[in-house]
């Protein structure tokens, strides 16, 4: 269906949307589904495969997987078979929907302000769409129609409807005629208002949005010269301006309501006129002419000019025509749009800008637009404008969105676009999100439906049993004449007398019980006060899913990470540089012991033992060198190529705004290598730079001529900058599979042959002996004045000054150990030359060709890469002239191009970004969080299977895992690589061992799952083959891909419980395809958070909220479900034993008032209360045995065996209720009343305390006052009942005498109590044996930790390994 596949994209536009009966629904056209993005002007559709993908800066793919194909997918609203149909006579006939035809040249509007009517849409004929927007489901008229029928689409309310109506039928019930009806009616009504109260908020707070105010610069409003033009100020204020300050103060707090702009509507209403003019005019025409009206959203059209001014929300998705910034600049901040809390940059076009300064300016102003139909698409824009026989492209950095906030930018003018339902944050509003079952409710299912077969079967037992009694005694009894009743109608009376062996209370007490669960979910333990998050829930239908996950499917940046970065090391011109910072340094500013220890590295790159402040003092003191003119360059690139922009803090320090952290530590580091950004334009960076002389800054402009930006396609940016000197320069960074192949070396020599290889090793070891000869002569004077007092010599930084590497094999390390023995005994004075190591490290780095540059800068990638850095490479190239104007008109035509202009820019910065030079790398850190390794072990000890999903490059992501203990020491990592070998047979081999190896981790690469998802063969062994191994490593990985990954897996393990957990928007597609979704609040934004079932500010969290309070959940829920089904049938088991002392006629033992609040007053708190307050275990005992969590995750809370035993056992207990009721007093001579209602009365009685007090004290594990009070609540009112019904009932004959029954009657006789007491102590003392017998006999695990944790000692021992961070104490303890 069309509606799963959407909300499986995320896409959050359903078929029910469509069927809205509001205003604004005939408008919402089928483009809204089809998110036509044709480009404007040109007749061709841009759906098609020709079409740029949609693709968003730092991501891998598009947050929405497989779009592409989704939007070329035909409109289909429901199912194939009922489609036509519903499509002709429901959607187009009743609801008068008509399908709207895409417009082949988008919309054309004109700048006009002098124009007094709206807009017609071309593709209605009818005026554009209203800016109303609406997140309510209902009207006032469709709210009870849609409500019932979503009601009674439940199976079981469905059933409940059926048989309280037969019930109403006079004759056919024996129960009473309301017994069903009234509280299904109860519970029904409980729902449906819940339901209503919330679409009601939904409603207000839709209108306090709409009736926001917004300055519009005349447009159809400019015969009105007053400030509140739609209605007079009389009308506003008598309409709705009382009830505006109470929807603020119940509906307006800051987290529900944006504030409103800074003049409100009362404001306005009782200010002067020159009042409103001086504050909302910042031209100095402006308040002359008084050009601008105020008016609500609600009444914004297509085509109007409105102002924003700082820190206000865009009211419509607008194009930038002036802003007051710097260079025309506006900053906005999009995180309701894509949670991204970085702020971006628009601007208008510069000829727009001109024309378009003053309202004066706009009132003369004639441009014509031509913008792309509305969609969903936040990452790309198409369209152009005319003004002044020039035409301009329009692209993103022109046009701002709804839901933006201007930041930074004192006053900004824009055209409205769209408006309401068609602006971009509407139509990628979640509002249909899909609804997740819980999987305890596939057994619920399976019990319901089982227990409708043992109805159906139990109506024609008795039924025939009647049609037995009926020639033995009915024919036989005189007073019977005339009483038999025919076949269907006993068959109906039985069934609707035992319709509540399924529990009718079953569903809606479930839901006060999971708001209940909502609310203590909020755990002071899950709080993080650095960021001040406390744990979000969602979702409150899928809480026990949480104890029973198998597979978690994690993102590794920002969730397993911190996603704060720091800049570590860097490679210039084959040379290894790490950079000094807080971390690094003791107090006194020296590297720490640790950090000083010797590093032998055994392969062919160099040991990483310089620091950056080496660096700066060498460039410093050799300025002219080769070295220092590559080095300069590799800053400059740090410093230039980027997107941040600085700004000036109140303390005068400087911030940088970046798009990514990635990009705000390199520009930090750059900074403190000497080279910090000042001040950033569209057109000129200008940089602070400390040459080499001391305490003396010189400031550099760089003209900016172009910016191909990145891309997740690209995978890297480049900026091309016309130096102070005048030269002009290609500076390129990006991803080393992308920036390598693009250098200045021969294709054969990209990647050597082994021979190859070893002769280059051959004359690299000749070249250290050469230079260890040089290295000895020096050592005669500058080494004898080394330092005796130096303590242990660091051999890494020896290995520098010998001017050889320690990384040739072992027994070159041998010798270098000799070596730097002897060279340590023989010379012990300082050196005069504190630069030494670093000069020669740099002489020996000069003497290699680029090729060998080249072959180390890729060691010291994968060295980086191998300590799970992030890495970067950076490349440079300089340009003439004529190279540069020649590829300049290419680039010119790409971006001013109607059509694929995202495919002619790649194209164009393909041709420009080759040829490079090997600027160098650098490595950003991006740290595990705090309890990263210590949650992954547990839940890898509770059995739960973590895989990393991960954009990374593969060696990272390796390292990344093992550092967070996803890989073991003992692991058998596997990499599948299409590129080096056979697939197949590495599959079937893993396939085979895989399951004989105490850990097995695959380690996969998105290219690499392409190849396989492509081969039917491969793609069923490597999903046959995954849920075999311990672990998986997806590096390089889409978000499609991510999703496909999780996807599959459900499809192979159906009974298995996934749950994806990430902090990014390339995360939302698996989190909405996992069966529970955890968002992280990180630094990429909220967008995952926002969408996820839960969210949490670390992944630490995530032992507590599976291990304590999911599994709690599961126990609860699963306890609720189990004991309501066991006290129905307890219940109504002694009704079925009482049939044949009637004759099978269907009269019920108990009196019908009693049964209609049954389950209402006497048995709700009974089940509710385990199912909110019950705790098997401690949360200490959980944390610390992690291998309690299979109690959920087999789903032994509730399963068909325990049903089976609970449903035994409850016919056995009422036997014992029923036998015992009858012999002790319904047939001994000596009780004085024996009538129905009497011996009924006595057995509901029985019941009530029993289950009460089994469910409340005896089964209760959790014990406190809450479940005391609770069985002595529930006790207590039905003897409180019983009392009313003997007050309330009339005199009148029949079946049950109530009136004074239990006041006057078997109240009174001892008897009747004493029997009473007898069969409770009897039921209490079976309960107690077969308790004592089951845990004697059958005793898990769970129950032995029960009784371990009443020891003290065991629970001291449990609070201190069951904390954060601890490692658990075992199931061994003893």
């Amino acid at each position: 269906m069309w509606i799963s596949n959407n909300r499986r994209d995320g896409i959050g536009v359903g078929e029910e949307e469509l069927q809205e009966l509001g205003e604004n629904s005939a408008r919402i056209n089928i483009e809204k589904m089809g998110h036509n993005r044709k480009v404007v002007g040109v007749k061709t559709d841009a759906l098609s495969s020709e079409a740029p993908s949609t693709q968003h800066p730092g991501d891998d793919d598009s947050s929405v997987p497989n779009h592409v194909s989704w939007t070329q997918r035909p409109f289909k609203l429901v199912g194939n078979p009922t489609r036509s149909w519903y499509k002709k006579y429901v959607y187009q006939m009743l609801f008068r929907q008509r399908e709207i035809q895409r417009s082949n040249d988008g919309r054309l509007i004109e700048l006009d302000v002098s124009r007094t009517t709206p807009l017609i849409d071309e593709r209605t004929g009818k005026h554009y769409i209203n800016n109303t927007i609406r997140s309510s489901r209902y009207t006032i008229w469709t709210f009870l129609p849609l409500q019932l029928w979503f009601q009674f689409t439940k199976i079981a309310n469905f059933y409940f409807l059926i048989m309280g109506i037969l019930q109403l039928i006079p004759g056919l019930s024996t129960t009473g005629t309301y017994t069903t009806i009234l509280p299904l009616l109860f519970f029904l009504s409980f729902s449906i208002a819940r339901e209503g109260y919330d679409d009601f908020r939904r409603y207000r707070l839709d209108r306090v949005e709409n009736r926001r105010l917004a300055r519009v610069l005349h447009g159809a409003r400019s015969h009105v010269t007053g400030r509140i033009t739609i209605r007079s100020a009389g009308n506003i204020a008598r309409k709705y301006l009382g009830n505006f300050e109470r929807i603020i103060q119940r509906y307006g707090s800051r987290k529900d309501i944006e504030a409103l702009p800074v003049t409100s509507e009362t404001e306005l209403c009782s200010r002067p006129k020159e009042s409103s003019t001086s504050v909302f005019s910042p031209n100095p025409d402006d308040s002359v002419n008084d050009s601008w009206a105020t008016v609500k959203w609600v009444d914004l059209k297509v085509g109007d000019v409105i102002e924003i001014q700082r820190d206000e929300q865009i009211p419509a998705d607008i194009v930038l025509l002036y802003a007051d910034g710097r260079d025309g600049i506006a900053y906005i901040e999009t995180m309701a749009l894509d949670g991204e809390t970085n702020l971006k940059c628009r601007r208008p076009p510069d000829d727009l800008a001109k024309v378009c300064g003053t309202a004066t300016d706009l009132e003369n102003c004639r441009a014509h637009f031509a913008v792309e139909n509305p969609n969903l698409d936040l990452y790309e824009f198409h369209g152009n404008v005319s003004v002044n026989k020039v035409t301009l492209p329009l692209t993103l950095e022109n046009v701002i969105f709804r839901g933006s906030i201007m930041r930074n930018t004192k006053t900004a003018f824009g055209m409205i676009v769209n408006t309401g339902e068609e602006c971009k944050i509407r139509m990628n509003a979640n509002k249909k999100p899909q609804t997740k079952a819980p999987a305890i409710q596939y057994m619920t299912n399976r019990v319901v439906i089982l227990l409708t077969a043992f109805v159906i079967l139990l109506s024609i037992g008795c039924t025939a049993g009647y049609e037995i009694w009926t020639p033995v005694f009915e024919e036989r009894a005189w007073y019977l004449a005339g009483a038999h009743l025919p076949l269907d109608d006993i068959f109906i009376a039985f069934a609707i007398e035992f319709n509540n062996l399924i529990p009718l209370a079953l569903y809606v007490s479930l839901e006060i019980i999971k708001f209940a669960q909502f609310i203590l979910l909020q755990d002071i333990e899950m709080y993080d006060p650095v960021s001040d998050t406390p744990v979000v829930c969602n979702t409150q239908t899928i809480f026990e899913n949480l104890g029973q996950v198998s597979y978690i499917f994690s993102d590794k940046t920002g969730t397993l990470t911190e996603n704060v970065m720091r800049f570590r090391k860097m490679g210039i011109a084959g040379t290894a540089w790490r950079h000094k910072d807080d971390e690094t340094l003791t107090s006194d500013g020296n590297v720490p012991v640790e950090n000083s220890l010797p590093a032998i590295q055994l392969n062919d790159s160099p040991v990483l033992d310089l620091s950056t402040d080496d660096l700066l003092q060498y460039m410093q003191l050799n300025p002219s060198t080769p070295f220092t003119a590559k080095a300069q360059i590799f800053l400059l690139a740090l410093a230039l190529c980027h997107t941040c922009f600085p700004e000036i803090q109140a303390n005068g320090d400087i911030a940088f705004q970046a798009t990514s952290p990635d990009e705000t530590a390199l520009v930090e580091a750059a900074q403190d290598l000497g080279f910090l950004l000042v001040d950033r334009s569209t057109r000129f960076s200008t940089l602070l730079i400390h040459p080499s002389e001391k305490d003396q800054e010189v400031r550099e402009q760089y003209e900016i001529l172009d910016v191909i930006e990145f891309s997740s396609k690209r995978k890297r940016m480049s900026i091309i900058v016309r130096f102070p000197d005048g030269r002009i320069c290609l500076l390129c960074k990006g991803a080393d599979s992308m920036v390598l192949p693009r250098l200045k070396v021969d294709e054969k020599k990209k990647e050597p042959s082994v021979a190859e290889r070893r002769k280059r090793k051959s004359i690299d070891e000749m070249r250290v002996v050469k230079m260890r000869r040089s290295m000895q002569e020096d050592s005669m004077n500058s080494l004898e004045r080394l330092s005796i007092g130096m303590g242990r010599p660091d051999l890494s930084r020896l290995s520098s000054d010998l001017g050889f590497r320690l990384s040739v094999g072992f027994e070159r390390a041998h010798e270098t150990l000799q070596t730097a023995t002897k060279y340590w005994r023989d010379k012990s004075e300082p050196s005069s030359d504190p630069n030494l190591n670093v000069r020669r490290v740099i002489e020996e780095a000069q003497s290699l060709d680029n090729i060998d540059v080249l072959e180390r800068t890729r060691q010291q990638i994968d060295d980086f890469a191998c300590e799970g850095l992030r890495t970067l490479v950076y490349g440079y190239r300089f340009l003439n002239e004529a190279e540069y104007d020649s590829w300049y008109d290419i680039y010119q035509e790409a971006t001013t191009s109607l059509t694929n202009r995202q495919e002619m820019i790649e194209a164009a910065g393909e041709l420009i970004e080759q040829n490079l030079e090997l600027a160098g790398a650098t490595a950003i850190e991006d740290k595990l969080q705090k309890g990263v390794p210590e949650t992954i072990d547990k839940l890898q000890r509770a059995n739960i299977k973590i895989w990393m999903l991960t954009g990374d490059k593969r060696e990272t992501a390796i390292n990344i895992a093992h550092s967070a203990r996803i890989c073991k020491p003992y692991s058998q990592v596997v990499v599948l690589d299409q590129t080096s070998g056979d697939l197949e047979q590495k599959l079937a081999s893993t396939l085979i061992s895989a399951s004989t190896n105490d850990h097995t981790v695959i380690v996969i690469d998105g290219q690499t799952l392409v190849s396989i998802e492509k081969n039917v063969l491969l793609a069923k062994r490597f999903y046959e083959l995954l849920p075999l191994v311990d672990a998986v490593i997806c590096c390089r990985a889409s978000p499609s891909q991510k999703a496909s990954i999780v996807k599959n897996i459900r499809r192979q393990l159906p009974k298995s419980i996934t749950l994806a957990i990430g902090d990014g928007g390339n995360d939302i597609a698996m989190i909405q395809e996992a069966h529970v979704g955890v968002g992280i609040s990180g630094k990429e934004g909220l967008q995952a958070a926002r969408v996820a079932d839960y969210s949490i500010a670390q992944f630490r969290f995530l032992q507590r909220l599976l291990l304590v309070h999911g599994h709690w959940n599961y126990v609860r829920t699963a306890k609720y479900i189990l004991l309501t089904f066991w006290k129905e049938m307890l219940f109504y088991s002694v009704q079925i034993m009482y049939q044949r002392w009637n004759g099978y006629t269907g009269t019920s033992l108990y009196e019908s008032d009693s049964l209609t609040v049954w389950n209402t007053l006497f048995t709700s708190l009974p089940v509710m209360l385990p199912g909110i307050f019950e705790q098997d275990l401690s949360a200490e005992t959980l944390l610390a045995v992690p291998e309690l969590y299979g109690y959920g995750q087999q789903s032994r809370g509730f399963d068909m065996w325990k049903y089976t035993w609970w449903m035994v056992m409850a016919g056995v207990e009422s036997q014992l209720i029923w036998w015992l009721t009858y012999s002790l007093f319904g047939i001994v001579p000596i009780t004085d009343d024996q009538s129905l209602f009497a011996i009924g009365d006595l057995a509901f009685s029985v019941c009530v305390v029993f289950i009460n007090v089994k469910l409340l004290i005896l089964q209760f594990h959790h014990k406190t006052w809450i479940p005391l009070f609770g069985a002595a609540l529930t006790i207590s009112g039905w003897w409180a009942w019983n009392l009313f019904l003997s007050a309330i009932y009339y005199n009148n004959p029949g079946p049950y005498t109530v009136y004074h029954a239990f006041t006057h009657e078997f109240g009174r006789n001892p008897t009747w109590w004493a029997v009473f007491v007898l069969i409770c102590l009897v039921m209490f003392m079976c309960e107690v044996f077969v308790e004592v017998f089951g845990r004697w006999w059958g005793k898990d695990l769970v129950a032995v930790w029960q009784e371990l944790e009443q020891d003290e000692g065991v629970r001291r021992r449990l609070r201190e390994e069951g904390g954060e961070g601890g490692y658990g104490v075992g199931v061994e303890l003893s």
